[in-house]
């Protein structure tokens, strides 16, 4: 529910974007502003820093939540959380290189197209392969499939691809 605004009437009925604070906490990120107020902040360039640290710390949180999927059986589980470790780590490689906000998109190849680096197909080829586990891991009736083919070994190829993938994504931040 958005907090009521003087003159704009019941806030449940006010759309989101109606909401937007009068400041901006020191704790919030510009990217999840974005995301909670549906408004892009202006001064981009005295937050990036942060923006990409805040991508970073989340790719760095959901690899070990994938992790511990894996270890309780949760394979397709493990994968999806994978997916969304890389996409996090490429949207900070675009923050870093455009000193803008990272597109709102889950799509690996578009993320990466946007991070300003020459891709290696086989790295390439890993996020095209990531993008089932999103895909599949979402949505009910690709689940079922994927449900199946989600083995533990399956899901342990999958995950050490990723792993892979991110060391790839923190070399870059390494030679920059």
């Amino acid at each position: 529910m958005c907090p009521p605004v003087p003159g704009r009437g019941d806030p449940v009925a006010r759309p989101v974007w109606d909401a937007i604070p009068p400041f901006i906490p020191n704790h919030v990120s510009p990217s999840l502003m974005a995301l909670e107020y549906g408004t892009v902040i202006a001064d981009m360039n005295v937050h990036f820093r942060k923006t990409v640290e805040y991508w970073k710390e989340g790719s760095k949180y959901d690899l070990g939540v994938a992790r511990a999927l894996f270890k309780s059986r949760k394979y397709p589980y493990a994968l999806f959380i994978g997916h969304l470790s890389v996409e996090k780590m490429l949207k900070a490689l675009v923050v870093a290189h455009t000193r803008q906000h990272a597109p709102f998109t889950h799509s690996l190849a578009v993320l990466a197209d946007k991070t300003g680096l020459s891709i290696p197909p086989e790295i390439k080829n890993k996020l095209a392969r990531f993008m089932e586990y999103y895909q599949e891991g979402r949505y009910p009736e690709e689940q079922k499939n994927f449900y199946r083919r989600c083995t533990k070994s399956f899901a342990e190829f999958g995950l050490k691809e990723i792993e892979e993938v991110l060391r790839w994504c923190r070399r870059k931040f390494a030679a920059r």
